[in-house]
């Protein structure tokens, strides 16, 4: 892992494309309500944002107007202009690669500052995440074109494979910042052997980010504070509470996640010192 000393960086997913209303309503739509919750959250101790946009009926999309309008909305709210954004590129509803991209192109200040790029294709329990190695090539080059640095989501040992694949064809260069998500059925779990051999397998300078799906999410929290740089939390991932008995909220994710770090002796990570220790390294 990177020098990062002994601070931990929190990542809020708020929304997702599959989380909705009818099962936790708390899940943030629109704009407003988007930059709301991620007040919240950064007043929480979040430093990272990681964003979907919904249509007004709730549909995921990657309309890049909603996306220059979240992102240009959250820079000019004084309690999230300090939050790193960034923006999701999933294919997971069929879009295409330029759909995928779009929000790659916006204008510099309505550009997130990092963009998801899973590095596989996958199986949720819902059906299939198609990413085609031409499409993800193409969007890291893009990323890279326009300064946007990788938020590289990994879900098994092949993606960490294919992750170094990239590096040696200078596709994917240093910063590297790698969510594992950890807990789906078709994916790696959250346990010591899993989370071991990702690590081994990782470059030496990655900073690593772990989360979890439903009730995985507070074991691979656990296992975030015990060996990695960071966590990733919030309703995208899971729509309830540690422990699973009642529905939760961004903030309360965030809350959580602080309070693991504080019994772990771990501070926050802010998001300034993200900026310029990770994204500008």
């Amino acid at each position: 892992m990177p020098k990062l000393d002994n601070r931990l960086i929190v990542n809020v997913a708020f929304t997702g494309a599959v989380s909705d209303k009818s099962r936790n309503p708390a899940v943030p739509y629109s704009v407003d309500e988007i930059v709301s919750d991620a007040a919240a959250c950064a007043s929480a101790g979040a430093a990272i944002g990681h964003f979907h946009v919904r249509t007004e009926t709730g549909e995921a999309t990657n309309d890049p107007k909603l996306y220059a309008d979240l992102f240009r909305a959250l820079r000019a709210n004084p309690a999230t202009s300090d939050m790193v954004l960034v923006a999701s590129t999933s294919g997971r509803h069929g879009q295409t690669l330029q759909e995928r991209a779009a929000v790659l192109d916006l204008p510099a200040d309505a550009r997130p500052d990092m963009a998801s790029l899973t590095l596989s294709s996958l199986n949720f329990s819902t059906g299939p995440s198609v990413n085609h190695p031409d499409d993800i090539i193409a969007l890291a080059q893009r990323m890279q074109e326009n300064g946007v640095t990788p938020e590289l989501e990994v879900f098994d040992l092949g993606m960490v494979s294919y992750l170094n694949h990239l590096i040696s064809r200078n596709v994917l260069t240093q910063p590297l910042y790698v969510n594992a998500i950890l807990g789906i059925p078709a994916g790696a779990q959250a346990d010591a052997l899993t989370i071991g051999a990702l690590h081994a397998q990782l470059p030496q300078e990655t900073v690593l980010s772990l989360g979890g799906v439903g009730r995985w999410q507070l074991p691979a929290h656990l296992f975030a504070v015990a060996q990695a740089n960071g966590l990733r939390t919030g309703l995208e991932d899971n729509l309830r509470s540690p422990g699973g008995k009642s529905l939760t909220t961004n903030e309360e994710l965030v809350k959580h996640a602080a309070e693991l770090a504080r019994l772990s002796a771990r501070p926050l990570m802010t998001a300034r010192e993200f900026r310029a220790e990770v994204l500008t390294a």
